[in-house]
């Protein structure tokens, strides 16, 4: 069946990618993600891994959903790597926030963010670079992550070749350092990030400027103490109860 190129969504020449809008024959439009020069193992690697991980995560609502995926000859004679996902009508969540009408809209993003980690976590598979850019809204405002290139999959060889492709201002400490120390807790810093940027608005600061900020600030950050208050938290005994209502904390309970 025949398709055509709709429109370019995207080139990041850091990871070697360009993606397309495409439709075919029928008028069904869906994503194609084309991983260029897979002879570098820095791209078959980011290939490999996003096909692998979105075909475990397949049937989670809050994942972008792949449909195939492959690898055939570019015009240049070099192999690139195909993969087709479904097409979300939506925009990254760094360009929503001015639309989200109120707290509860935010607290079922954070919900449906939740969900999608814990899938992924379940299934082995660590995403490394959680943070707004990476996360599709609908003007419904349903949630999609995307964006599984340089995901760590538990079993799966890992050659470190991705490490400096993580967002900095989301990524916890050990990732800074390189992204081969990533666990299932460092996803959930990012998931933290997130959520401050969700209700501040601001960009949090690296890990890494993570103490002098807090020093400077006397404490913690004004504007997540403001959060943290407003959402039902007490300083010092954290009281989960309303979060339990909701369901964002059942996914991630560390027992001691």
């Amino acid at each position: 069946m025949e398709e055509k190129v709709i429109q370019t969504l995207s080139r990041q020449r850091d990871s070697g990618t360009i993606v397309e809008l495409v439709e075919n024959e029928a008028g069904f439009r869906f994503v194609v993600k084309r991983v260029q020069n897979l002879e570098a193992p820095i791209y078959r690697a980011i290939f490999q891994k996003e096909t692998q991980a979105l075909t475990r995560l397949k049937a989670c609502e809050n994942i972008v959903r792949i449909f195939r995926s492959d690898i055939q000859a570019a015009p240049d004679g070099r192999s690139e790597g195909i993969i087709s996902m479904e097409y979300v009508q939506g925009r990254p969540l760094s360009q929503m926030l001015d639309v989200i009408p109120n707290a509860s809209t935010r607290y079922n993003l954070v919900k449906q963010l939740t969900n999608a980690i814990q899938h992924a976590h379940r299934n082995s598979v660590i995403h490394r670079d959680i943070n707004p850019s990476n996360i599709l809204i609908t003007d419904s405002f349903e949630l999609k992550l995307i964006d599984f290139g340089i995901a760590k999959i538990r079993g799966m060889f890992q050659d470190g070749t991705t490490y400096q492709f993580a967002t900095q201002n989301y990524s916890a400490p050990e990732v800074t350092v390189h992204s081969e120390n990533a666990t299932e807790r460092s996803d959930i810093y990012s998931l933290g990030a997130v959520i401050y940027f969700l209700f501040t608005g601001e960009v949090p600061v690296t890990a890494t400027e993570m103490p002098t900020a807090i020093q400077s600030a006397g404490g913690i950050d004004v504007k997540l103490k403001e959060v943290i208050d407003k959402t039902g938290y007490e300083m010092g005994t954290v009281t989960r109860e309303p979060y339990e209502k909701k369901g964002l904390f059942s996914a991630f309970r560390h027992e001691k």
